[in-house]
């Protein structure tokens, strides 16, 4: 660690030494921005913007017209995510920082108890936006929602890796020991600062997903596999072909699969573009075993796309997804997860 009064590298993602990058494909540091200013952060601050490199490359979310508070529909659409502090800003409100970098210590930490304490009746002015990193997690809350079909819930995802240098991303059971103190924190969220918008972020309607087969999915403890496959192809062209794929992997590894079935899934997805990108770290899962899964797939599917001689590190992925790679509780934690 710097001393006070050094000034710490203001690396960017193509200035960084490679054994520096933590977050997949190496982009969107927590660092870029960040003054180096040891008087303004302490060391469990720094620490953890270290760890939250280990971000998912993919992060899912569900909205409504009602998130965010009265005002939801001005706050969530297909093509951004504004947190109600950007709405207000420069209002008498509120004025929304520029950056997480321009926020005390004690300014930080109170707007994350504030959120994580969310109220529905009473939305404080975040600055921050609640994503997870489990699309069937998020499938299984938009089914909760009882006028879904009515209050314009909408899927959306975020790939980490195209976000501004601004979007720090924060998983919100590390929060506990930095900022939060007893504060429930699911190990299912994600916290990201500022607007989200362009390349990065995609919303379609959850509508349109039941229409096109979302509840035929997983409705027993038997799938077949072929159903299946058809469904989330569906589903998935629903999406930008940079995140087409994304999404049908994710929905295809929601229950674990034999090698076999892994095979037949890589060659019926095989169709939706592969990107290069992903021969790079598969990014971080949260220590969720589906989301493990769902990226090493697609980490695997970009192995056979695109490295030269990858046919034994394909079967290798596919491997360590078949064998069962979490805790005796895994199938008791998957069924809260698992769309129906």
């Amino acid at each position: 660690m710097t001393k006070a009064n050094e000034t710490k590298p203001h690396w960017t993602s193509r200035q960084r030494p490679a054994a520096e990058v933590g977050r997949a494909g190496g982009t969107n540091s927590m660092f870029r921005g960040f003054s180096g200013n040891t008087q303004e952060h302490s060391a469990s601050e720094i620490n953890l913007l270290v760890q939250s490199q280990k971000t998912p490359r993919f992060l899912f979310r569900v909205w409504t017209s009602f998130s965010g508070g009265p005002r939801g529909s001005k706050l969530n659409t297909v093509e951004e995510i504004m947190p109600l502090a950007f709405l207000e800003s420069g209002t008498s409100v509120n004025n929304a920082p520029a950056s997480i970098y321009d926020m005390s210590q004690q300014q930080t930490k109170k707007m994350l108890a504030d959120h994580l304490r969310y109220i529905i009746d009473s939305p404080i002015p975040t600055a921050f936006s609640s994503s997870s990193q489990s699309l069937p997690f998020v499938l299984d809350h938009a089914k909760d929602y009882t006028v879904a079909r009515d209050n314009n819930c909408h899927i959306g995802i975020i790939d980490t890796t195209r976000l501004d240098e601004k979007n720090v991303v924060l998983y919100a059971p590390t929060l506990n020991m930095i900022y939060v103190d007893n504060v429930s924190l699911p190990e299912h969220e994600y916290l990201v600062f500022g607007k989200i918008s362009g390349p990065a972020y995609q919303a379609v309607p959850y509508r349109n997903m039941l229409e096109n087969g979302l509840s035929k999915l997983y409705t027993s403890h038997v799938s077949d596999l072929k159903s299946d496959l058809a469904v989330a192809q569906k589903l998935a062209n629903d999406f930008r072909p940079d995140f087409a794929l994304a999404v049908a992997a994710h929905l295809m590894t929601a229950t674990r699969r034999d090698v076999d079935e892994l095979r037949e899934v890589v060659e019926a997805l095989s169709e939706l573009p592969i990107q290069e990108a992903w021969l790079g770290s598969p990014g971080d899962d949260g220590g969720d075993p589906q989301v493990q899964r769902g990226a090493r797939l697609l980490h695997a599917m970009a192995v056979r796309a695109h490295a030269e001689n990858g046919h034994q590190s394909f079967m290798a992925l596919l491997q360590s997804i078949a064998k069962p790679i979490a805790t005796p509780n895994e199938d008791a934690k998957e069924a809260k997860v698992r769309p129906s």
